[in-house]
């Protein structure tokens, strides 16, 4: 249904209360078309709201109108998907013999609607209408029909569901044709122009008869420019006009009217909006497919980014738990030559005069790590360390080693894992062996 002005006549119309078929109650209309009204309707027995859609009754008569009606309640009964209006009940009310079609009411706003109030729209938002009614259409080819009346005005988004989802639903199948399965002609009587020319494809408009899946494709093509760019690729200030546009000229390129517009995008509307059929998309669906592929791609690329920021979270986490409190102090050695004698009498430790200790030296001396023992409270670490020169056979001359930093011999406070090498000045020999530890 193709919702117009309110003051389009609105003679013949039910009013409000009135029974359809004694089992639907008009509550209000919701548009008004050329072959019939839409009226919000509750069921007397189930109470369930929907919309109804009544012929006009001037037309009732009309052979043609008719069978076309009969052919929508037909094809929308035939077809399922949650972006098609589900057909629930079709009759004839008994006593002014008004045919009628009851529908499932949906809830939001024409897709006209939302392009008037605020086109054009993001790339995501459009991109998402789109996508719902390619993949209707889809299920539509499928079944061998065109639906030839593509556009805005027959677009409800209703609003997100509770998973953020707005869903998209194609409704009007009035001049919807079946296509015959071996052929890409049309069982319509050629020369007739049916359709919407803005929205038409431009072997619709030359009335040729050829009409196949391709032309929704076009149409549905013309419904993503004006959304991302707020105007159609062909405009006049007369349906002639159009026609001439769409029939002479190449639709502009989308990118020139919107610069911001993506190219895979860009390319994927252009190459719908083709004028031979041959050219555009394999189908509506690989349509729908080619504009959302650039949102995958980057949903894609952003998932390992976020997994390895992740993980660098966590590493750096980790670092922070085994870094120290504080720094452990260094424990050096000041060494100051005495003789021998003197270092045997007072028992201190000795090492060559070419040697300096601290912690990193002990670790590279030690075999293997051992185990965190506890320094007992009344011993100091004491060192020797010795060295020969193979040549003279002589010992060298000893130092005493004074350390600068006092080792704490707190039992609170753990001690390293090495502990210290003892030199025996016994035995000369001593001099040359390594130093063991204890």
């Amino acid at each position: 249904m193709t919702l117009i002005d309110d003051s389009d006549g609105a003679n013949g119309e039910l009013a409000e209360g009135e029974l359809v078929a004694e089992r639907y109650r008009v509550i209000r209309v919701l548009g008004r078309g050329a072959t019939g009204t839409v009226y919000e309707a509750e069921h007397q027995w189930t109470r369930r709201r929907v919309a109804l859609k009544v012929l006009r009754e001037g037309l009732s008569l009309n052979e043609r109108v008719v069978s076309r009606f009969l052919r929508e309640a037909r094809v929308c009964a035939e077809l399922s998907h949650p972006s098609l209006v589900a057909v629930l009940d079709m009759g004839q009310d008994e006593h002014d013999g008004l045919l009628f079609l009851a529908q499932e009411l949906v809830d939001g706003r024409t897709l006209r609607a939302m392009i008037d109030e605020r086109a054009p729209m993001s790339e995501a938002e459009a991109i998402d209408v789109i996508e719902d009614i390619a993949d209707a259409l889809g299920v539509v080819h499928d079944a061998g029909l065109v639906h030839r009346d593509v556009k805005p005005e027959n677009i409800i988004v209703c609003p997100p569901d509770e998973h953020g989802r707005a869903r998209a639903k194609l409704i009007d199948f009035g001049i919807a044709r079946e296509v015959d399965r071996d052929s890409t002609q049309t069982r319509t009587q050629l020369g007739a122009l049916l359709g919407t020319p803005r929205y038409m494809s431009p072997e619709q408009a030359r009335a040729t008869g050829e009409i196949d899946a391709r032309s929704d494709q076009y149409s549905l093509a013309v419904v993503a420019y004006e959304c991302l760019t707020g105007r159609t690729p062909h405009e006049g200030e007369s349906t002639p006009l159009v026609l001439a546009s769409l029939l002479t000229q190449p639709a502009p390129a989308i990118e020139s009217v919107r610069r911001t517009i993506t190219e895979p995008v860009a390319s994927a509307v252009m190459r719908a909006l083709s004028a031979s059929p041959a050219a555009r998309h394999d189908s509506v669906r690989a349509f729908g497919a080619a504009l959302r592929a650039p949102v995958a791609r980057k949903r894609r690329a952003l998932a390992p980014m976020v997994g390895l920021g992740s993980i660098a979270a966590l590493l750096s986490l980790g670092a922070l738990a085994l870094r120290p409190s504080e720094a452990k102090p260094r424990t050096t050695v000041d060494a100051a030559p005495v003789d021998a004698a003197t270092a045997r009498a007072q028992d201190v430790p000795v090492i060559p005069p070419s040697i300096a200790l601290d912690a990193t030296t002990l670790s590279e001396l030690a075999p293997s790590p051992a185990p965190l023992r506890r320094a007992p409270p009344a011993r100091a670490a004491r060192v020797v360390l010795a060295q020969a020169e193979a040549d003279s056979g002589a010992p060298p001359t000893p130092q005493v080693a004074r350390p600068v930093v006092e080792v704490s011999t707190d039992a609170s406070e753990p001690r390293s894992a090495l502990r210290p090498a003892v030199f025996t000045t016994a035995d000369a020999s001593a001099w040359l062996r390594p130093a063991s530890v204890r």
